[in-house]
């Protein structure tokens, strides 16, 4: 199946306003933090973005979608482009923070700014742009499969908002992990739970289109 970037682009345009502003407060908030980000840093921002992602493209009893409907596409075409849109949408958000992180940007300017911990503990910051990125790798999915099992009354919208917050819960463990490791050499015992993330957003993702095969649209 291959990619339709209009439709893309449509989907996304309900999260213009939003990729925009958490683009910009992230950018100066990524700027002018003063203390060095670890695995400890705002993890929950992530996750919570993605819920909000999944609250403008996830929903399938708004008019878009029937109206998409409408217009020929099948509901494997919509769920898979819904999926890009939302990766789309945390780039285009995260992307500029992350930049400023993993290029010399941030730590010049906290040099500039007399912070003692720049530039030595630049390259320790670029793990949590990558940590940040897995957090959305795996929230997405997540997110999208709860808006899609509230979407479906007859597989029970409070089951899915609590299924959607127990496969959330499996992430506390990397999270927790990560913390209290930190940039520590035990670098194998971490994977396996990075890994388990991934696994997770995988189900997530097929789940999501089994239930997005069912739901009732408003044409």
């Amino acid at each position: 199946m291959s990619l339709k970037w209009p439709l893309i682009r449509w989907q996304m345009r309900s999260m213009q306003f939003w990729n925009a502003a958490v683009a910009i407060v992230a950018t100066i908030y990524v700027l002018t933090r003063a203390k060095p980000f670890t695995y400890e840093s705002p993890w929950w921002f992530p996750p919570l973005h993605a819920a909000v992602i999944a609250w403008f493209l996830g929903r399938t009893t708004t008019l878009a979608v029937g109206y998409l409907h409408l217009q020929g596409f099948s509901r494997d075409r919509l769920w898979w482009h819904g999926v890009v849109s939302g990766y789309g949408c945390a780039l285009c958000a995260w992307l500029p923070a992350a930049i400023l992180i993993l290029t010399p940007l941030r730590s010049l300017w906290q040099d500039m700014t007399q912070n003692p911990y720049f530039p030595y503990m630049a390259p320790v910051e670029h793990r949590f742009v990558w940590f940040s990125l897995w957090l959305y790798a795996v929230c997405v999915p997540v997110s999208l499969y709860v808006a899609a099992r509230w979407g479906n009354p007859a597989k029970g919208n409070d089951t899915g908002v609590v299924l959607g917050l127990l496969l959330l819960g499996l992430l506390l463990g990397p999270i927790e992990g990560a913390r209290l490791w930190g940039p520590g050499p035990v670098v194998l015992e971490r994977w396996p739970l990075f890994a388990g993330g991934l696994l997770v957003a995988g189900i997530a993702l097929v789940s999501g289109l089994r239930l997005f095969r069912e739901v009732e649209v408003q044409a």
